[in-house]
This record gives structure tokens, sequence and C-alpha cells, in this order.
């Protein structure tokens, strides 16, 4: 399976950027909710009330710690608002429909962009993507980097009929403004968007960053931000049947001397 990567060297330095990236929202979601993509939707007793007068639905077990890991729900909850209520939207509240945009299952990851500043500075963003939040219950990981849970990761990779060998992807830094001062809104066929539905993204974090030791499969960094600090990883480990994945870590022990030297 073809990779992505990066092509850093031990001791360049640049700064990065954390950016939410909401997917499949619906129009109405856009109207009715400003963010998703940050701390997991936790339902009030009001708004399970809201819903109950909706639909018969299992709308409380929504707040069940671990919802956004129950595939099975989350596809009967899918199945349920698009088959049974998307047809009568224009039927509800607005007010039922605050709330019902809330926990519309939307598609949402965490994108890193790279820039380099020194030795030489780039004029092109590197960097991948962090499969997690996941959706919108659950929360997003730069509110628990903890050193015992890596992160499913994967470095960007060529997707225009140009770049489809492209094994590092240069990006335009207009990407590292978008969702800056307020939440960057793309509308259905734009980048950032599907066919027919919205996009959302937020800059979440800036930091600085100085490169360790790099290889093919494997990355350190220290980074410097408010919600990242110390030393992070990525590493291409093995998951078996010859397959392999991209995880990044937060190495709480390490410290700056350490990755730097």
């Amino acid at each position: 399976m073809r990779e992505g990567n990066i092509d850093y060297k031990p001791g360049d330095s640049g700064w990065m950027i954390f950016q939410t990236h909401e997917r499949f929202l619906r129009e109405y979601q856009i109207k009715y909710t400003h963010d998703l993509g940050w701390k997991r939707i936790i339902l009030s007793p009001k708004e399970i009330s809201i819903l109950e007068t909706i639909s018969s639905f299992n709308w409380r077990k929504i707040n069940d710690r671990n919802i956004s890991e129950n595939k099975d729900f989350l596809k009967r909850l899918t199945k349920h608002i698009e088959s049974d209520l998307y047809p009568n939207l224009n039927k509800l509240s607005i007010i039922q429909l605050k709330v019902l945009a809330k926990v519309d299952p939307v598609s949402i990851h965490t994108d890193i962009r790279f820039q380099r500043l020194s030795p030489t500075k780039d004029n092109y963003f590197e960097g991948g993507e962090i499969f997690k939040p996941g959706n919108q219950f659950y929360d997003n990981p730069l509110l628990h980097f903890d050193e015992d849970q890596p992160y499913l990761f994967d470095f960007k990779k060529g997707r225009e009929r140009e770049l489809e060998l492209a094994e590092i992807v240069k990006g335009p830094l207009e990407w590292m403004k978008i969702g800056d001062k307020k939440p960057y809104i793309a509308r259905p066929g734009e980048p950032g968007a599907g066919e027919n539905t919205y996009g959302r993204l937020v800059i979440r974090e800036k930091a600085k960053w100085w490169a360790g030791k790099q290889n093919r499969h494997s990355k350190e960094f220290w980074f410097e931000g408010k919600y990242v600090y110390g030393c992070y990883q990525f590493n291409y480990v093995p998951l078996g049947d010859g397959r392999r994945q991209w995880m990044m870590i937060h190495v709480k022990s390490k410290t700056r001397e350490d990755v730097l030297g």
C-alpha cells in the first residue's frame, strides 16, 4: 500500500497548526451548530426530552461513555436520521433542529500542517491527519495526548491525478490560515466538502516544532504549543498480514535535550 511521508531532517524547525476538519455536514447543521470537533457531545436531560418528541429512538444512549466506538449503534443512528427524519426535517421546530443537528453523525479528523522555517523557508506545507476524534462523540485528541494512547495517523498522499505517485504532498500555505479567526465553511463541491454536503475547518493549535531523529519510518519532534508540548513521534508500525500504519504518540519521558541533543 502506498504511504505518505515528509522530508524533514534533524535540526530543521518551523511552525505548525492543528486543524479540525468536520465533513459531511448537512445545511441545517451548519446553521444550528458552531463546532462539533472539540469536546464530545453530551446531551442534557432537556435535550434528550426534545429528541424524544421527534421519535422513539434510544437517544439516551448517545451519552454512553464509549459510544464513539459503538459502530452498530452509530449505524442505526445514522440510518434512522437519514431514512426516517430527513424526509420530514421541514416539519421540525427550530428547537428540535438545533438538538438534532448536534447528534446527526459527521466525520471529523484533525489535520496537522507543518511549515519549515529553518534552515530554509518553505513556501508550502507538509503534514497529515490524526483520524480522531472520528465523530462528535469523542473528545479531540489534543485534549488527551497521554503517553499510553497512540493515535492512528497518516501523512498526506497525492489525490489529484498528476500526484497519484507523489509520496510527499506539498500543499499551499493558505490552508494554514483557514479557520483561524472563525470557522471556515466549505460549501458542497468545494475543497474540504463533499459533493452534496458541507465541510467546516477550525484551527485549534499553533505551535513551534523542531525535528529530532528522522528516518523513513520513524519521525521524532519537539513541539511547543498550548495543547502540545514535548516529544512526539510518528512511527510506521506493523499491524500484521504485511500491513503497516502510521501512529502518533506523545513520549512524555523524553526531554528537549533527549530529542534535539
